[in-house]
């Protein structure tokens, strides 16, 4: 009796801590399938699953390459990718342009790379062969390649033979220097032995040269004017140009000549726009710039790298800053003679046979023009000019004064052509 009493007993006291009531420690009673939160099924890890797993995150987790990983491409659309080129549109703004001494039209429209059409101004373009100088043009912008700076070097009144270079005595200034020009003597074959500063002269004569500006290439160059020439090179060959057909101080000069002249009339007639250097790379002109500077650039662009170039043609510490040095301001002297064309300037029509009674010259050699031998007809004292230029005859090509409407008697020392 008493064993059923106990075990009726210890039967009780199980039943009862399995009840609803609460613990005395105020613990609450643990949830039981009565609960209203669903209950989070149990994954087997060793059954595959078909639902994706989902993990609760707000971020989407990295993406993480590896050397095997790779990204696939994207998927094919109809979207063309334009070229970056900065191409001029409609809004670019034009160039304001004030005609320079010598410009025409159809020169202005080939540097600028418009027709001549599209140039704009109030002033009547095709009155005259020559746009008067400081006539505004409106030009559209259609330049999209780098270009050389618009800073112009030298006026063209040093280039030319020009009235500046009238009271120039070059046998005075050689020796005064004591270079090694002013003991040099050169061996031309029409004369014989010359005094070097007598063949500068000569050159700067017949081919309608500054003096001034020949002077100043030989010391920039090899020094020899004040100084020694640099190195042996320079001694044989004083331009720099290593060629054996052009060993000589005169045969060198009148390279560098020839190469003036080509730029020089070239950007007056338009026909040149770009610089090309020893290795081939190319650079735009500037189409601002006066035909005296890009007769400058073109021929050291001729000669020497483009990074050396650049220095050289600094107007602060290059070639314009030594031309300064040597001979004064440049562009004051241009004050006194230039502009070199005068104003309403035609060109008058050549007409054979000549008109009687008026007495021309004419004269002719080959001047090598680039990489081929070509006539130049000239007139006077002239070597280095366009094509075809006649003219009545005179002591010095310099010394006649301007005539309004006279092409004939222009300070620029020969015709145009």
């Amino acid at each position: 009796m008493r064993r059923i009493i106990a075990v009726l007993f210890i039967a009780a006291v199980t039943i009862s801590a399995c009840g609803t009531s609460p613990s005395i420690w105020g613990v609450p009673a643990t949830p039981t399938p009565d609960s209203p939160l669903p209950a989070t099924p149990l994954i087997d890890p060793f059954v595959v699953q078909d639902a994706p797993i989902i993990f609760p995150t707000s971020t989407i987790p990295p993406f993480i390459e590896t050397e095997a990983a790779q990204t696939p491409p994207p998927p094919a659309t109809d979207v063309t990718i334009e070229p970056t080129l900065d191409i001029p549109t409609l809004d670019s703004a034009p160039f304001l342009y004030y005609a320079q001494s010598g410009d025409m039209l159809s020169a202005i429209a080939k540097r600028f790379g418009v027709d001549e059409a599209e140039i704009v101004s109030d002033a009547d373009l095709t009155r005259t062969t020559l746009i008067d100088p400081g006539i505004l043009l409106v030009i559209p912008n259609r330049i999209n390649e780098p270009t050389t700076p618009n800073i112009q070097l030298v006026p063209d009144s040093e280039i030319v033979f020009s009235a500046t270079a009238l009271d120039f005595d070059t046998e005075a200034y050689v020796k005064e220097q004591n270079g090694y020009l002013s003991s040099f003597r050169d061996y031309l074959g029409s004369t014989g032995w010359i005094a070097g500063y007598d063949a500068i002269d000569r050159l700067a004569i017949e081919n309608s040269i500054n003096p001034r500006l020949l002077l100043a290439l030989l010391e920039f160059e090899s020094r020899w004017v004040r100084g020694q020439p640099v190195d042996l090179l320079h001694t044989e060959f004083p331009m720099g140009f290593n060629d054996y057909h052009y060993k000589g101080m005169s045969v060198q000069m009148v390279w560098a000549i020839n190469n003036m002249a080509i730029a020089y009339y070239g950007w007056r007639a338009g026909t040149i726009t770009h610089l090309e250097f020893p290795d081939g790379s190319k650079l735009r002109l500037d189409p601002r710039l006066n035909a005296g500077t890009v007769a400058i650039q073109y021929l050291f662009s001729r000669l020497h790298s483009q990074s050396q170039w650049a220095q050289i043609i600094n107007p602060d510490s290059g070639f314009p800053a030594l031309f300064e040095e040597m001979f004064g301001d440049p562009w004051a002297r241009a004050e006194l003679v230039e502009p070199l064309f005068p104003p309403s300037l035609n060109q008058p029509p050549l007409v054979l046979p000549f008109e009687p009674g008026v007495k021309w010259s004419f004269t002719g050699d080959l001047t090598t023009a680039g990489d081929r031998s070509i006539p130049i007809f000239t007139g006077g004292r002239t070597a280095s000019s366009p094509p075809l230029t006649l003219r009545p005859p005179r002591k010095k090509a310099a010394a006649s004064p301007p005539q309004p409407g006279d092409s004939r008697r222009a300070r620029i020392g020969r015709p145009l052509g």
